[in-house]
């Protein structure tokens, strides 16, 4: 047979122990979705794109900030002034532990990362980098072949010491990647982030993932002092993050943002704390179903259905306008609905629970024990409100 060309069994494939061993940053929507193992996989090369002013850059800073406290992380930073540093780690907790640099060369750059052995690399961005490959008579290199220079250098790092690398790239107005889209081809995995300007409702999700992980929209935000990521009205595990004894319970003050506004964000917000706590509380599930991989998403026009056997359930268009009492649930419903619903927001919530109890085999159908099924959770969860 011509040189070392050879097939052998998958069976005979060893995973390597550090697979087993992912960077959990503790938040649940961001550790889901990296992997299905939960956390960021060592030698994982994660390209993250999205429009400008999307919040690629503070995402991904919040996401190495909360890692900083376990592993030296290194922030290669080619667009940001130092005096925006400072400010980013005022705003984030946790940053004022990163390695910063703010300059790129192939040689220099592998030679520093040596020295602190970083457990974690962000890159931003891909194109500023790029710009500073030069060849061996010190000309610059093509743009696009600079480009796949620059990840085919991360990832035989990645690769080579199981250290993962986040890599910032940058797309037009439009959304398209501004370089060679087979970039694509050449990673792990591909985190999106968008911005609705109009909802002021920021989400990521990864459109492609070797590693599994959930593929559904999380939420994020930034304020003027600080980024939260998963619900907004969830307290993080960002250092130093506490909730005082006297704050309301995250799904009371999710429901209390929705009755005072009901705009995408309160409802996108809602939806996710329920089902984080639906999560957290239904362990009678949970013995039937991996409820860790339940997947939610937003598409189409309808008000909500669960497909059970993907384990996702989608919401449409119909949830961003004020739901009414009388107008949602079917026949056999209706009694349950007006003996615990009270509001537009709580119908929403039961909505929420609803399409939750598809997940239960045997209740795909909507018979009377259905519904009963539906109340008695509805009350559980409302007694954990109290």
């Amino acid at each position: 047979m011509k040189g070392n060309f050879r097939f052998k069994r998958a069976a005979h494939i060893k995973v390597p122990d550090q697979f087993f061993k992912p960077l959990a940053t503790g938040i649940r929507e961001v550790d889901a979705s990296f992997s299905e193992v939960g956390g960021i996989i060592p030698s994982q090369v994660t390209f993250i794109t999205g429009n400008p002013g999307a919040g690629k850059t503070t995402l991904t800073l919040a996401i190495g900030a909360q890692l900083s406290t376990n592993v030296p992380v290194a922030f290669i930073s080619l667009e940001m002034s130092d005096f925006q540093l400072a400010n980013q780690a005022r705003k984030i907790a946790g940053f004022g532990a990163v390695h910063v640099t703010g300059d790129f060369d192939p040689e220099g750059t592998l030679e520093a990362l040596a020295e602190i052995k970083p457990g974690l690399i962000i890159l931003d961005s891909i194109q500023k980098a790029a710009r500073k490959v030069r060849d061996e008579n010190g000309k610059p290199v093509p743009f696009d072949r600079a480009q796949f220079m620059i990840v085919d250098i991360f990832t035989r790092y990645a690769k080579e010491n199981w250290v993962p690398v986040l890599l910032i790239g940058h797309c037009d107005k439009a959304g398209n990647y501004k370089g060679p889209s087979d970039l694509l081809h050449d990673v792990d995995s591909h985190l999106l982030v968008s911005y609705d300007k109009d909802n002021d409702l920021r989400t990521f999700g990864f459109g492609k993932n070797r590693f599994g992980g959930e593929m559904g929209e999380n939420l994020f935000g930034i304020t003027r002092d600080n980024v939260w990521i998963g619900s907004p009205y969830v307290v993080r595990a960002f250092p130093g993050a506490r909730v005082e004894a006297n704050e309301p319970h995250p799904l009371e003050q999710a429901l209390g943002n929705l009755r005072g506004s009901w705009g995408t964000a309160q409802v996108r917000g809602l939806i996710s704390t329920a089902l984080e706590e639906l999560r957290t509380m239904d362990t009678e599930l949970a013995g039937k179903v991996d409820t860790t991989r339940v997947k939610h998403r937003y598409r189409g026009k309808s008000l909500a259905n669960c497909d059970h056997r993907k384990g996702v359930i989608t919401f449409g268009e119909k949830v961003n306008r004020e739901l009414v009492i009388g107008q949602v649930g079917y026949g056999k419903e209706q009694r349950h609905i007006r003996a615990h619903v009270r509001d537009s927001a709580d119908l929403l919530l039961w909505v929420v629970v609803h399409e939750w109890c598809h997940l239960y085999p045997g209740m795909q159908h909507h018979k009377n024990e259905f519904f009963e099924l539906v109340a008695r959770k509805w009350v559980e969860l409302n007694e954990r409100m109290k």
